[in-house]
């Protein structure tokens, strides 16, 4: 404070800020000059406190731009009152017009959505094999927003709509919404499954490994002839230290979950699941993966609750679906090779297991369950968020299946 004042003293009161210049960063579609005459800071502009905010308005107001964002800058060392103006925009998606009828290439505005495919195949499901697409289409109903839309044929027919915002409050920091219908034939039980759903999820990350949910919803199930409203409201919680789901080495990926499923009878059973991974590193760059898997409920359920064996790929070598029950324990150990470099963009790796799985009806004793195994290997791709696999594998009761599975890996 006493060196302020004595500066004040010796040199005097500082003079005011102005602008000596504008630079412009982010532009294609816009020229610099335009810009600057819509952001209307001449040289010489006195820089007040509402300075920066006036001009962000201007430049917004003129509907060009999807974010601005403007930078105050010192032009020099040696004259702080000589401030430069950083205008920063975004013209949102810009694509390249390839040269035409001798007009040269030009950037113009992408217009309709900006719509993202990924393919969707498998059959871990159990109902057979399932092929499709999910359309995404980012920002569309706010910022931080995603629009999904599944659309699938085959052994799981289903169309639906799920809208995904991410959040920075301190209770929630993602929420999920949707519906669906779907059609699908239970093997196992002989009976068809329509279903039409509505759901509501949130999501709070508690550390960068840690999150936590609570989720809530109506399903109204067409099963052979009887119909029935299930309503479901559940919590989960899941500690992921994996950098790459394929590839990881020491790390764990643990969820548990707990449901209730209110039914037309007045019951409601408790369903709770249990899945925990472990990556170890094995030789070379392979990675041991280590799988306990529990899907269960307290009571008897009705068959469309039901799970069916092999489901969430616990069991390879038989054909999913001809086995349901109450409840399903699961384990399997799986030795991964990458063929591709770690760094790459996709890798491509194979992959030998062995799995075992029992499926059995609630109030069943878990010592006197009969394990079935399955014993094989395939051949896996990743790129970015895509997952192929395709495996071949022999179970205990003598068959031999081959399974082509898909996800996403966010």
């Amino acid at each position: 404070m006493l060196s302020f004042l004595l500066s004040l003293v010796l040199f005097g009161q500082p003079a005011p800020e102005h602008v000596v210049g504008v630079r412009i960063q982010g532009n294609t579609l816009t020229s610099d000059a335009a810009i600057e005459q819509m952001a209307d800071v001449p040289p010489g502009t006195a820089v007040t406190p509402t300075l920066i905010a006036d001009v962000e308005a201007r430049l917004k107001a003129r509907g060009r731009f999807e974010r601005v964002e403007i930078l105050k800058r010192y032009a020099s060392i040696s004259d702080l009152s000589q401030i430069l103006l950083v205008i920063v925009v975004d013209e949102g998606r810009v694509a390249i017009a390839p040269m035409k009828n001798g007009q040269p290439a030009r950037a113009v505005r992408r217009r309709g959505p900006p719509l993202m495919y990924l393919p969707i195949l498998g059959s871990d499901e159990g109902y057979g094999f399932t092929y499709g697409a999910l359309v995404s289409m980012p920002n569309v109903a706010g910022p931080r927003t995603r629009v999904s839309i599944p659309l699938t044929w085959g052994g799981e027919r289903r169309v639906g709509a799920e809208v995904e915002k991410r959040l920075d409050t301190p209770r929630l920091t993602r929420l999920r919404t949707g519906g669906s219908l779907i059609r699908r034939e239970n093997q196992a039980l002989d009976a068809v499954d329509t279903r039409a759903q509505i759901w509501v999820r949130g999501e709070r990350e508690i550390v960068r490994a840690l999150r936590a949910g609570a989720w809530g919803g109506f399903d109204r199930v067409a099963f052979g002839p009887d119909t029935q409203v299930v309503r479901r409201a559940g919590v989960d919680v899941a500690l992921d230290t994996r950098v790459d789901p394929m590839l990881s080495r020491n790390a764990v990926f643990v969820r548990g979950s707990l449901e209730r499923l209110g039914l037309d009878d007045g019951r409601a059973p408790i369903r709770t699941i249990l899945d925990a991974n472990l990556y170890l590193p094995g030789f070379g760059a392979s990675t041991i993966a280590l799988r306990a898997y529990r899907d269960g409920v307290n009571e008897p359920v009705p068959g469309f609750l039901q799970v069916l064996r092999g489901r969430e790929s616990t069991l390879r070598g038989f054909r999913a679906g001809e086995v349901a029950g109450d409840s399903t324990a699961a384990g399997s150990i799986e030795l991964r090779v990458p063929v591709t470099n770690p760094l790459s963009l996709g890798k491509l790796g194979v992959r030998a297991f062995v799995d075992a799985a029992a499926v059995y009806d609630a109030g069943a004793r878990f010592a006197d369950q009969r394990f079935d195994r399955g014993v094989g290997g395939g051949v896996w791709f990743t790129a970015t968020v895509l997952r192929l696999a395709l495996d071949v594998a022999h179970g205990s009761n003598g068959s031999t299946r081959v399974q082509v599975s898909s996800g996403l890996l966010f």
